[in-house]
């Protein structure tokens, strides 16, 4: 039993991690993809391949990461969004 809720616990942790990792990263790729001029030599090569690589949609990837990382900071957040958009 002791085993039990300290792994979960360490999980809990985890997932909070990589949730902070992932808005940060969301934030740092927005401001490339945003202000490439200010973002310095390795902003914008961030920007030119993500332009490259996927266009316009490049604006959409720090959404995508942030919501990604929300999910992983509230996991309760992520069944009560599924079941408003059922409803």
């Amino acid at each position: 039993m002791y085993f039990r809720v300290r792994t979960k616990s360490k999980s809990t942790h985890q997932q909070q991690l990589k949730g902070i990792v992932f808005l940060l990263v969301s934030f740092l790729l927005g401001y490339c993809l945003l202000l490439p001029e200010q973002a310095g030599a390795l902003g914008q090569a961030i920007h030119r391949i993500a332009f490259y690589l996927v266009g316009q949609a490049a604006f959409i990837l720090p959404l995508f990461i942030a919501w990604l990382g929300w999910m992983h900071l509230k996991p309760s957040a992520q069944m009560h969004w599924r079941m408003d958009t059922i409803f």
